[in-house]
């Protein structure tokens, strides 16, 4: 079985450092620049190379990682898709989010701008300590903003209205980026929010490694 871990926006490899697997190899899917106007589809098509052609695929998608994981199950023959902090269909989107892809404004942001703002907003992703907001910050001077303007808008845009075979989400409760209200979590980690991949590995781990036990 190989299991691949892909990350969200504005993170990487970094993102995954306190999981402990148990049995299993893993590999971190690593982001390249898309492309100008690319589609969140035509990156994956571009991207799914990457993946070895082994047929025990687990895709382990962090939040917009985990929209990229569904839309590379469309690609190639995936067993389980595992979501944390993400989404199972558009549907889990909140209404709001709608304002911000009629209205993009995002967009006329100059970078420079944009990367702060990005920056500042860490809170909103539940950063609570000192080295939550570090690793968050280091994170995010690595990514460009035309990645993370690139990013905003797939998920805007990403529609989907029936949730994949074998996908489970893991979420938690205090999540401010995809409210729990909106989504319907199959194991709900209590007081995770967007940020529990770093927060709550124990816990997070406990769910993933049995759901790969029974994969």
């Amino acid at each position: 079985m190989e299991v691949v871990l892909i990350p969200g926006l504005g993170g990487d490899r970094r993102l995954f450092k306190n999981l402990q697997f148990k049995n299993c190899n893993y590999t971190v899917l690593e982001f390249t620049e898309p492309l100008k106007n690319e589609s969140l589809t035509a990156y994956c098509k571009r991207i799914v190379h990457e993946i070895s052609g082994n047929k025990e695929i687990v895709l382990i998608g962090v939040s917009l990682g985990g929209i990229i994981a569904q839309e590379l199950s469309k690609l190639i023959d995936v067993k389980k898709i595992i979501l944390i902090s993400s989404i199972k269909s558009s549907n889990g989107k909140p209404w709001y989010y709608l304002i911000a892809k009629i209205f993009p404004f995002y967009r006329v942001i100059p970078d420079s701008l944009f990367k702060w703002l990005c920056a500042i907003l860490s809170p909103l992703f539940g950063t609570k300590t000192k080295e939550d907001r570090l690793l968050y910050q280091q994170m995010l001077r690595s990514s460009t903003a035309n990645f993370l303007k690139w990013g905003v808008k797939a998920v805007l845009n990403w529609e989907q209205q029936d949730t994949i075979p074998n996908t489970v989400l893991i979420h938690g409760n205090k999540d401010h980026i995809f409210p729990v209200r909106f989504v319907k979590p199959d194991h709900l980690i209590e007081g995770g929010q967007h940020f529990m991949i770093v927060q709550k590995p124990a816990e997070i781990m406990e769910i993933v490694n049995k759901i790969l036990l029974q994969t």
